[in-house]
């Protein structure tokens, strides 16, 4: 067996771990390029003398990759092709197409005796809904309990998706899972910068088909001059000279955002699914001829060419899953670098290496649809521009700054570099409350000076709680009308406790509408108070920060002229 990374042991070592505790259907969730073929590579060794494993994939690039892979890291196993008119015979791992073998009542399924196959794995699980996948289990009585010879392990980088189909229906349990985040955070994949390309395109109007943005509607919308140049002009800004995959929503499409690069002078081709000069555009581009590759429906899966160090997501989309497999194209390590955090280290890094890379995320308008982003990939605000920050350091400083300010909404920050005025510029606004009411009450009494404290209700009304020299306290005002006014309480949690006494008593309704924290807080900002804080002066960032709850203790501050 190949040497293993420290992650793909414990990967491996769950699988026999979650097998013999009788988990059948295993799912393995990791991200592309940390070894997904070293996992398969390794699983036949878990089989007993004389039984077989059988690999499924769904392009012919990937069966001979495959196969080639297996035979390397199995020196003392046979493999064997199952595809169009490769036929296997009884060697012990086979590789098939699942084309060819998942047609129901299929002879290239039936041939294979299920009780000869201990292992079945599948690459890119996320298909494994499909009826292609089906009957292959079915075959091998995956789905029948009483069947445990056989077991079956899907890998996947992307355990979603886009047609809301839960693999639940399929596999039993996720026994490991290893994230782009882990990957770069550990120095096995390059980190992501981010550039932010906005166009003028409004998307609002396209329709959606199985989770995703009908593709004829979508490329009529997209595929402009004027939104081609757009993504040129960045490119050529940002990332020249470094070697881009690009991504488009159909053949023409890609061809058209080609010719926009070769206008200004910038080697670039459109290449899809049946283009007769498909394997010379690859080699170009992997021999440095060609800088710019626009895809049409290709190289999305299984694509490796690791000297890839940007990505232009030319295609909007509303799937996560595709979003991931086109922005994984170019994260992969230089072939010069074992481990990045490693060499960076060691000071083994030179000019000319690959150390990250750059995504041109091509964001359009709408106001319909919610589209995947880079910053969507790290659990940040969809609006968020990186401006060419690594997104695992946004992520970094926006996770510092939401652990000291718990309550602030991050989602809304739009400009990474503006992190801090963004935090400033929401405290100015922030209605806080001192700590010896906090501790005391529930409810929103403001400071307004030295000892003195004040509660403002519906009508105008308030109560008061006034310290004097003598250090008591005493408490005044109205509710509902009914005045209250009381002296000589020796400490302030004493004041608090009779005014809410008598709150209770005399104006119950307004307990929820005077608590610091209430279910009705998180509504949005209504019209009425977007007019108050309009008046106020307050940014209209701050404002899409705001909830009902915030909005409604800064209009009383103000209006109460309260600390």
């Amino acid at each position: 067996m190949c040497a293993l990374r420290n992650y793909q042991e414990a990967c491996l070592a769950k699988i026999q771990e979650k097998r013999k505790a009788g988990v059948k259907r295993q799912l393995v969730s990791m991200a592309g390029g940390t070894g997904k073929s070293l996992i398969f590579g390794n699983i036949p060794q878990f089989a007993e003398k004389g039984q077989r494993s059988l690999l499924t994939v769904h392009t012919k690039e990937l069966v001979n990759q495959a196969a080639a892979h297996l035979t390397k890291w199995n020196p003392g196993l046979s493999v064997g092709i199952e595809m169009a008119d490769q036929v296997t015979s009884d060697e012990q791992i086979v590789v098939a197409s699942i084309q060819t073998i998942g047609r129901s009542l299929g002879a290239r399924l039936s041939k294979f005796n299920p009780k000869d196959f201990a292992w079945i794995m599948v690459d890119e699980a996320h298909r494994s809904i499909s009826d292609t996948y089906q009957n292959v289990f079915e075959h091998f009585g995956l789905f029948d309990d009483t069947n445990q010879n056989t077991a079956l392990v899907g890998l996947t980088a992307t355990p979603h998706r886009g047609d809301g189909l839960a693999l639940g229906a399929v596999y039993e349990e996720v026994v490991f899972s290893y994230g782009m985040q882990d990957a770069i955070r550990d120095g096995w994949l390059s980190d992501v910068r981010g550039i932010r390309v906005k166009t003028h395109t409004d998307l609002s109007n396209v329709g959606t088909q199985n989770g995703d943005f009908k593709q004829d509607e979508l490329a009529d919308t997209v595929n402009t001059p004027a939104r081609n140049e757009l993504i040129v002009q960045a490119w050529i800004k940002e990332a020249q000279p470094r070697r881009t995959i690009g991504f488009t929503v159909t053949v023409q499409h890609a061809k058209d955002l080609a010719a926009c690069f070769q206008k200004h002078g910038v080697p670039a081709q459109a290449i899809w699914g049946d283009d007769p000069e498909r394997n010379e555009k690859l080699r170009q581009h992997q021999a440095g001829e060609l800088m710019v590759l626009l895809c049409s429906q290709l190289l999305v899966e299984g694509y490796d060419d690791p000297m890839v160090s940007c990505v232009i997501m030319a295609r909007p989309t509303k799937s996560l899953t595709y979003f991931i497999q086109a922005t994984v194209r170019g994260d992969r390590l230089d072939p010069r670098v074992d481990n990045l955090v490693r060499a960076r280290a060691e000071g083994r890094l030179k000019a000319g290496y690959k150390v990250d890379m750059l995504l041109l995320d091509v964001v359009d308008a709408s106001v319909k649809h919610s589209l995947v982003s880079l910053p969507t990939l790290f659990g940040l605000g969809p609006e968020l521009d990186l401006q060419g920050t690594s997104a695992m350091e946004a992520k970094k400083l926006i996770d510092q700054a939401q652990a000291k300010f718990p309550d602030l909404d991050m989602s809304k920050l739009g400009n990474i570099t503006k992190l801090k005025a963004y935090i400033e510029e929401a405290m100015l606004f922030r209605v806080d409350f001192c700590s010896e009411i906090t501790t005391a009450s529930a409810l929103q009494w403001h400071k307004r000076g030295v000892d003195h404290y004040c509660l403002l209700m519906p009508g105008r009304e308030q109560i008061e709680i006034k310290g004097d020299v003598l250090g008591e306290f005493r408490v005044k005002g109205t509710i509902l009308r009914t005045p209250i006014d009381a002296y000589h309480f020796a400490n302030l949690p004493d004041a608090l406790a009779y005014a809410e006494k008598n709150l209770s008593e005399k104006g119950r309704t307004l307990l929820t509408l005077l608590k610091r924290e209430a279910k009705w807080h998180k509504g949005p900002v209504t019209e009425g108070q977007l007019k108050m804080l309009k008046q106020f002066k307050v940014p209209q960032s701050t404002i899409a920060q705001m909830d009902k709850g915030w909005a409604a203790q800064f209009i009383t501050r103000k209006l109460g002229n309260l600390r």
